[in-house]
């Protein structure tokens, strides 16, 4: 009865969330996270007020993964790693080189002011501020009167940052519950996750991006919504079949994102030369 319910409410918001985009309110809503996030908190006071059964943590964590596993599918979507060095220098230092610097100085502010805190929720807490960072940060620029080269680095860094700083969130994470955990080797199996994880979704985004392609031209579609539905057909298949050669699927749908992109991009830019 309880998961009726939960499943129910889900369905409504979901209906929301669909009838508020179709009327351009989720936009507006875009822009104002505080509003977002205090509705967000009164909503969740009312609910533990009310006899409303409580989720199930399981289903919970499940929906937390899908969403992320959206998010760094769509961020590496928009680049290709092998010219990100030459066509967006700027982004490519501050996702490479600017990331881990502000998650080892994040991490260290956290450890000192924290008391009681160990190194690994320290650095925990500084890879997930790594992540939102790069939105915040995108969001403070591109609405500043900034140089259009400058909010075209950040925007491009935030999709960087995001599906590159991923696998090494998800080690912090294993490092961050290995003491209280029962699992045997949980650095060991989140490594192994990772890895099988990336080669699955690599390699079904590397032959979607292939076919997709060829599809495409044969009926005269460069960039048409044909390889748009592949890539979401992929990214699916990705995170579904993952877990099933043990791989984390999240990394899976990014790297399905990844490859997928950079077939793609490589084929439309020999086609342009």
């Amino acid at each position: 009865m309880s998961g009726f319910i939960i499943g129910s409410l889900l369905l409504l918001i979901s209906l929301a969330l669909i009838g508020l985009s179709s009327l351009g309110a989720m936009q507006g809503l875009a822009k104002r996270p505080a509003i977002v996030l205090v509705t967000s908190i009164v909503a969740g006071f009312f609910y533990q007020k009310t006899t409303l059964p409580i989720s199930d943590p399981w289903l919970v964590s499940e929906l937390a993964g899908a969403g992320l596993a959206l998010l760094a599918f769509i961020s590496s979507m928009q680049f290709k790693i092998s010219t990100l060095p030459r066509k967006s220098p700027t982004a490519f230092r501050l996702a490479i080189i600017g990331g881990p610097v502000s998650l080892l100085a994040i991490a260290v502010t956290a450890f000192v002011l924290l008391t009681n805190m160990m190194i690994w929720p320290a650095l925990l807490i500084a890879g997930a501020l790594m992540l939102n960072g790069s939105a915040i940060d995108r969001r403070a620029i591109i609405s500043a009167p900034a140089p259009t080269t400058t909010k075209a680095a950040v925007r491009l860094e935030s999709a960087v940052a995001i599906a590159l700083g991923l696998p090494i969130v998800l080690m912090l994470e294993s490092a961050a519950v290995a003491p209280l955990t029962t699992l045997y080797n949980p650095l060991d199996n989140a490594a192994f996750g990772i890895f099988s994880g990336f080669a699955i979704g690599g390699t079904l985004g590397l032959l979607a991006g292939r076919f997709s392609q060829r599809k495409a031209t044969k009926i005269g579609k460069e960039n048409g919504t044909l390889q748009f539905r592949w890539a979401i057909i992929v990214g699916l298949a990705a995170y579904f079949l993952a877990p099933l050669a043990w791989g984390n699927s999240i990394i899976a749908a990014g790297a399905a994102g990844l490859m997928w992109s950079e077939e793609v991009l490589v084929n439309n830019q020999l086609r342009r030369d």
